[in-house]
């Protein structure tokens, strides 16, 4: 129930069927805790209660949990500046050795776009498919680009687009147009053109 309350986006509603049911003296599955990490991003202190409930109840050794965690603290932190936590607590999963997943890069990408951690996310985005060989969505293309093309990287931006397997969509395209004439590369503006065709 709470994962569907969350894809519907009714926050405050999964807040408050979390706290009964953990009230009521239902000890929620990991899998629920996992999808109580989406939400979390936007609610610092319940980032922390959700957590310290998981270490409570040892879940924090299940399959998706450490996963999560790292996703909705990265997340957490990366909105509210504080990317170069995400990054620890990535290394920290990988000590762990949790194979990092999609979710887990993407919200490392996230952190590090915000954080301003241009090298680090570029890294990390390289990371992903050379040594866990996890092909990027879009999600992680999207986020690369915005990464390279608001610190003024924007050729870096361009080239992630043209050598990307999958086909850029029109948000994307237009983020790396607004970037290319935010640093005014003008020169730039007929290859996104051409990539918009």
């Amino acid at each position: 129930m709470i994962y569907g309350l969350v894809l519907l986006r009714l926050y405050d509603e999964a807040l408050k069927v979390f706290h009964d049911t953990r009230n009521g003296g239902v000890k929620p599955e990991a899998i629920t805790f996992a999808s109580t990490s989406m939400f979390t991003s936007s609610a610092l202190q319940l980032g922390k209660e959700v957590h310290q409930y998981t270490v409570d109840n040892k879940l924090e050794n299940e399959e998706v949990v450490p996963t999560a965690l790292f996703d909705m603290h990265s997340t957490t932190y990366g909105s509210h500046g504080n990317a170069l936590e995400a990054i620890y607590l990535f290394q920290q999963m990988e000590k762990s050795e949790t194979i990092p997943d999609r979710v887990a890069f993407l919200a490392l990408l996230f952190a590090c776009s915000h954080g301003g951690l241009v090298n680090e996310g570029r890294q990390y985005f390289d990371q992903m498919r050379v040594r866990y060989g996890i092909d990027p969505t879009i999600d992680h293309y999207s986020c690369a680009t915005h990464l390279l093309g608001r610190s003024g990287r924007v050729h870096g931006a361009c080239d992630i687009l043209i050598q990307m397997p999958i086909k850029a969509d029109v948000g994307l395209l237009g983020a790396l147009f607004s970037a290319c004439s935010q640093h005014g590369k003008v020169e730039l503006d007929e290859e996104v053109v051409e990539l918009l065709l």
